[in-house]
């Protein structure tokens, strides 16, 4: 009986130091991990028991010195073991997700929701994963389970982000609206609202959505600048006025910004300050048509009228191609067209090249030899012939080899040629009859 109490108290003694040299050891290895000192608190998990939290805290370590495989690894040798063990699987999901491997990441999310469809943490981390990945719908369906029960603001703006993605802007404007119901003062999602609004063209919601911002915060920057564009469309000059200049004055000095301040000082009529305004604006990009209508306009208003007429005529070259550009692209057409077996829509084109640059030899020659070879026209294919030979000097006609140019020379051959066939043709043509 002695003996059996002996045996019991030194076995309680035992596991009492035994157990007393894993705490010591646990609170070692988080000091060192505490202090940033991974690899010593590699080397101490290493030298003790192990174990599955042991194993977690190895992988963690592996994960901050962004030796993702190494963590990884671990992690998957203990899930062999238990494959539902959803610490593991946590740590799996996040370390997939560092280590930038976002398919495997997604999948082992999946496992997580699958044990613990109500866990928020593990649906966020899937959520966040597959809208990395693009998977719109996916992220929708798994965003539309948790507001059902809760009204999150950063998974309504999330749902804004994935209908935006899917071009679908109304439905985005929608959560966002719900976003900023929860957050009155949530700059991000505003602006995203302000570009929306702007693409679409809407500047009343622009207007009203931007200075609903600009209640909480009357100084920023951006709203101020949505702000006045928004008013300025809609000819309330006044207030566009006064957001352009405070962001204007702000520093917020890029084209858009100048050009609109321009343009509500133009639309009060205060031309002195729109042609300064404009001016600053063509600083910044001297080729808007626009910018130099408005300016030209403005000049005249101020009697300035050389000033004028030189502005309103760049803009009219700016907005006029020149005769080089649009011959160049009707004779694109022409060569596309023409290779497309589409020969009548071919010379078409090039009846346009002539009439662009009337002095163009080849033009002639290709429209010719379209009406000779492709559509078998002979009599208009002579007439064309006879132009291109009459785009020669006199001298070419009697001496070849005095030519500029030599290959022009060979063309005038050839064509002379063909009329002379032509010619035969219609010599034996006439016998026959």
């Amino acid at each position: 009986m002695r003996k059996s109490r002996f045996f019991l108290i030194i076995g309680v003694i035992v596991n009492l130091g035994f157990g007393s040299r894993i705490m010591a050891q646990h609170k070692s290895v988080q000091k060192a991990m505490a202090q940033c000192r991974y690899e010593q608190a590699i080397a101490l998990i290493d030298k003790g028991e192990k174990s599955t939290d042991a194993e977690l805290l190895r992988a963690q370590c592996y994960s901050q010195l962004m030796q993702y495989d190494k963590a990884n690894g671990i992690l998957k040798e203990l899930l062999k073991n238990d494959t539902t063990n959803i610490q593991v699987l946590r740590a799996l999901a996040e370390g997939y997700q560092s280590a930038g491997q976002y398919r495997q990441s997604e999948q082992t999310w999946r496992q997580c929701t699958d044990l613990q469809p109500d866990n928020n943490y593990f649906n966020l981390g899937y959520i966040q994963i597959s809208y990395r990945l693009k998977h719109w719908n996916e992220t929708l369906s798994r965003i539309q389970t948790i507001l059902s029960a809760d009204s999150l603001p950063d998974l309504l703006e999330l749902a804004g982000d994935c209908y935006v993605q899917k071009n679908l802007n109304d439905s985005a404007l929608l959560y966002y609206h719900r976003a900023v119901a929860y957050r009155p003062d949530d700059f991000g999602t505003y602006t995203k609202m302000c570009r929306l609004f702007m693409q679409k063209q809407q500047y009343d919601s622009l207007a009203a959505c931007s200075d609903r911002y600009l209640s909480t915060d009357s100084t920023n920057i951006a709203m101020n600048q949505y702000s006045g564009i928004g008013h300025c469309f809609l000819q309330e000059f006044n207030v566009a006025v006064h957001r352009l200049q405070l962001a204007y004055d702000a520093g917020e000095q890029s084209f858009s910004t100048v050009y609109f301040l321009g343009s509500a000082y133009y639309g009060l009529q205060d031309y002195y300050k729109a042609v300064d305004t404009f001016e600053a604006a063509r600083k910044q990009d001297s080729v808007n048509v626009n910018l130099h209508y408005y300016l030209g306009k403005s000049l005249m208003s101020i009697g300035q009228f050389k000033k004028s007429a030189q502005m309103l005529e760049r803009g009219l070259e700016l907005l006029t191609p020149s005769d080089s550009v649009l011959f160049n692209f009707h004779n694109s057409l022409a060569v596309t067209y023409s290779r497309w077996n589409k020969t009548t829509t071919a010379i078409r084109e090039l009846d346009t090249c002539h009439k662009l640059k009337p002095e163009h030899a080849m033009t002639i020659y290709t429209i010719a030899s379209l009406y000779d070879y492709n559509l078998k026209d002979y009599a208009k294919a002579k007439r064309y012939y006879q132009m291109f030979l009459n785009t020669f000097p006199l001298e070419t006609q009697n001496d070849l080899s005095s030519s500029e140019s030599v290959a022009n020379a060979s063309y005038y051959k050839t064509v002379t040629h063909r009329l002379e066939e032509f010619k035969t043709d219609e010599f034996f043509q006439k016998g026959k009859e």
